[in-house]
């Protein structure tokens, strides 16, 4: 996990709202989490800056192509969540692919496909990471959003998923959308699972693996660098490690 202690007096630490204006956004609100971290905007589709933002650690410098992303786009905030929150490295992705690759990237991580038989009884829960896609296959470009929050029926699937992203109108960082026999869709628009997107997919990101992550940090651990993006975790070897070290 990207820790207080390792900053210096000149950087501006992503859990406070100066981190929005330091990259040239405003603060939107605070997602839910802990330790909580601002929601910033505008993103470039609604007047925002596009220049880089860096996604703070762990395993590697910031300011590489992995580590940041143009503006406060969607993928920013979630990059940034699981990084800070579950001490996850970034990986290159769009709004539509950020589960799948996360999920590849750390395979002790849970993919959940909405409307699967996966889904029922696995509803998007507090600290989910969602992907959006007009495509089945999650090609293109899509978007991704953070659950914070979730009231959903065990039995019949019914309730409501509450989540928090950047790259929207200013009244939608935060919306809440509805499940319906373990589906979600999304009230205002009629249909689909957010605004239009026809098919979402959550990430799941286990207590173990995050606390194994972040100890593989504290003790010096970087993952290999045989691996496209070097700044990667693989799970399997960081859990290794964990074990290892008792």
């Amino acid at each position: 996990m990207w820790s207080a202690g390792a900053a210096s007096a000149s950087v501006v630490l992503p859990t406070s709202p100066r981190y929005c204006t330091a990259n040239g956004g405003t603060f939107a609100g605070w997602l839910d989490s802990s330790p909580a971290i601002p929601i910033c905007g505008p993103g470039p589709a609604y007047g925002g800056v596009g220049g880089y933002v860096n996604i703070p650690g762990p395993f590697g410098e910031r300011g590489t192509y992995y580590n940041a992303t143009p503006g406060f786009q969607c993928v920013e905030l979630a990059d940034r969540y699981l990084a800070v929150v579950d001490g996850l490295g970034a990986v290159k992705a769009n709004g539509a692919q950020v589960a799948e690759n996360y999920h590849a990237a750390y395979p002790a991580t849970r993919l959940v496909r909405d409307g699967s038989r996966a889904a029922v009884g696995n509803a998007p829960r507090t600290g989910d990471v969602l992907s959006f896609s007009y495509s089945s296959s999650f090609s293109g470009d899509g978007h991704v959003a953070v659950v914070i929050g979730a009231s959903v029926d065990r039995r019949t699937g019914d309730g409501t998923v509450r989540i928090a992203q950047e790259n929207v109108g200013s009244t939608d960082y935060v919306r809440t959308l509805e499940l319906s026999s373990w589906r979600l869709v999304d009230p205002s628009e009629g249909g689909g699972t957010e605004y239009s997107y026809p098919y979402a997919e959550w990430l799941v990101v286990p207590a173990p693996v995050s606390a194994a992550v972040r100890l593989a940090e504290r003790h010096g651990w970087h993952p290999s660098g045989a691996v496209a993006n070097p700044f990667v975790a693989r799970p399997s070897i960081v859990l290794a490690s964990f074990a290892r070290r008792g």
